[in-house]
């Protein structure tokens, strides 16, 4: 496709009092004067919505000859630009099919052209068509199939394993945040949910650590940004002391909760004790509830550590499946030969007392029926 189907532009700048219905080819904004070529490559094409400290759009990239998603941040503050240029380097960093992608010259500072229009750092990224587990949720109130979350968490911790290869701990994991892609060759509204490529979005609270664990004698540093989203964020995170992978494994696992029960984990907590009480509300294997409930756990310390932990738990379980006594200790594999050999010997012993009894009843039989003759005879 060489042209956009849209056949207006949209202003980015802020301030802008009629920002849409921009002639196509214009260079500048009729009302405000802002730039409607951005950095000599993108032309903003119309709004997405606003979110927290930014604004998204839908742009086209001249030299792709493609749709993209520009994100533009509004706030001025040191420390909202802090977090949106670590989001631009964080996905800059980036090579997965679960990552947005981004290239080199992919974040700009459009510059203002009048006193009017502040500068506006601006990051462009890949747009993924699909939807997020969210608006997949709202499809299905009472919860999702226990396969799909399976899926969706096994793709999840692909993910997390690359991020957490480059010290990346992505801090905001929420069904909203996570996307399952959508092609023209397989959409989601003909193929099965779970077959497709999940996508995790919003880094702009991605942080990079330069050390990802810290020893139990070490005190906890604090964060000097901090990100809260309530009901998936883990304590840690909460009072702004540092955080490490296991921050994202409480969250991914209150999001799969959240998938399961349809109901949000904050309305699942227990009034006292703050606990999960979550199993009631879904049809769940008992495997997989320990498991969740491990990575929930309030202390960093007791969750799993790495993403490759969780992912041999979910391969031995898998195996399990498939082959269950292979899988047993040899103490269960011993007591499993033992109950079947005293069921089969049950069995035989039944079938013997089926066989005497049977054998007894003709020979009864033959002998009333000789002692009746012998009657009959006179004997």
């Amino acid at each position: 496709m060489d042209y956009p189907v849209s056949s207006t532009l949209h202003c980015i700048n802020p301030k802008c009092s009629k920002p849409d219905g921009q002639p196509w080819g214009n260079k500048y904004c009729l009302r405000c004067g802002a730039p409607l070529q951005l950095n000599n490559r993108y032309i903003p094409l119309r709004c997405l919505g606003t979110g927290g400290f930014s604004r998204l759009y839908v742009v086209w990239d001249l030299k792709t000859k493609t749709e993209k998603v520009l994100k533009v941040l509004l706030e001025p503050s040191p420390k909202a630009l802090e977090l949106f240029e670590q989001e631009a380097n964080v996905l800059a960093q980036m090579r997965h099919p679960g990552v947005p992608r981004v290239s080199p010259d992919s974040y700009f500072v459009l510059k203002k052209r009048n006193a009017a229009i502040l500068p506006l750092p601006c990051l462009v990224m890949e747009k993924i068509h699909g939807l997020t587990l969210q608006e997949i949720l709202d499809q299905h109130p009472q919860g999702c199939p226990e396969e799909w979350v399976i899926d969706w968490l096994q793709q999840a911790l692909d993910i997390l394993r690359e991020l957490h290869g480059h010290n990346i701990i992505h801090r905001d994991l929420k069904p909203s945040n996570l996307m399952l892609r959508s092609t023209p060759a397989f959409p989601l509204a003909v193929t099965p949910t779970q077959t497709h490529q999940l996508v995790m979005i919003d880094f702009g609270g991605a942080k990079q650590v330069g050390q990802m664990m810290l020893s139990d004698r070490e005190p906890t540093p604090r964060s000097s940004t901090r990100l809260v989203s309530p009901g998936y964020s883990p304590p840690e995170q909460i009072v702004g002391a540092a955080v490490g992978p296991p921050a994202d494994f409480y969250a991914l696992g209150r999001t799969c909760i959240h998938l399961l029960t349809g109901a949000f984990p904050g309305d699942l907590e227990d009034p006292i004790t703050a606990e999960l009480r979550w199993q009631h509300r879904a049809v769940v294997s008992p495997w997989f509830a320990n498991l969740l409930d491990q990575m929930v756990q309030d202390q960093a310390s007791r969750r799993p550590q790495t993403a490759s932990e969780i992912q041999t738990y979910l391969l031995k379980i898998a195996r399990q499946k498939r082959h269950p006594r292979r899988m047993m200790s040899l103490s269960q594999a011993c007591l499993d030969v033992v109950k079947t050999a005293l069921l089969e010997s049950d069995r035989a012993l039944s079938n013997l007392l089926q066989a005497v009894g049977s054998l007894s009843l003709q020979l009864m039989g033959v002998g009333m029926a000789t002692l009746w003759g012998m009657g009959l005879a006179g004997v």
